[in-house]
């Protein structure tokens, strides 16, 4: 391959052509390229920034119950520049919740982005039935064009707890209920940033609980 390229550049002023090669020289050619090619980052990938990068995992269950104080369920610090003018983060909580305390409870959800309380609400009142069942949440906090404007949308869904499946939790003959929630906040996202999420049970029972099983939080968009 050296006896090749030298008598080509030699006719072509220094240039190599892939036309010159023979077929064994050109394949070790090609393997060199490929095994001497730096990674590339995930941005210089066209679409790359279509896929969810991980960025927090929380697999240890915590138990809420018996308990009318409020409880953070997730905590989690975003480096600055992580939202900035058209970042996202997408959160992940999957959970079961039950009340067979033999009266009604409700719960109470707090969304905050650093200093700012972006959501606060109590759910409708949650009659006393033996099953549990499947309460997840999704939000997405993103930048709204500024690095001091940042909203999030969220989703909450969860099962009929008026009858069981013969395996697992959430019967498929009911209705599940979803509610979408919003809220904003003005917080300068250079910074380093805290995502949080609290909730509050209104019955101090211990057949009264949410159990966060798992939370993933992971990097979308730009």
């Amino acid at each position: 391959m050296a006896r090749q390229r030298s008598q080509y550049a030699h006719k072509q002023g220094g240039s190599v052509s892939f036309d010159d090669l023979s077929p064994e020289a050109l394949a070790e050619l090609m393997e060199f390229a490929a095994l001497n090619q730096p990674p590339l980052n995930p941005g210089q990938i066209a679409g790359a920034e279509m896929y969810d990068r991980i960025i927090d995992v929380q697999a240890t269950q915590q138990v809420v119950q018996a308990n009318v104080g409020e409880v953070e369920i997730y905590n989690y610090t975003l480096g600055g520049g992580t939202l900035g003018t058209q970042g996202a983060v997408r959160l992940l909580l999957l959970g079961t919740y039950l009340n067979s305390s033999g009266s009604a409870s409700t719960v109470e959800l707090k969304v905050s982005y650093g200093a700012t309380l972006m959501y606060e609400d109590i759910s409708g009142s949650n009659a006393s039935q033996a099953q549990r069942s499947p309460l997840n949440h999704e939000f997405i906090f993103h930048g709204t064009g500024a690095t001091n404007a940042q909203a999030f949308h969220g989703r909450i869904t969860g099962a009929d707890r008026t009858t069981a499946p013969s395996t697992g939790l959430g019967p498929r003959d009911q209705q599940s209920g979803f509610f979408d929630i919003y809220g904003t906040a003005a917080e300068n996202s250079t910074l380093n940033k805290a995502i949080s999420i609290k909730i509050q049970h209104s019955n101090n029972s211990s057949s009264t609980s949410y159990h966060r099983n798992y939370a993933l939080l992971t990097k979308i968009g730009h």
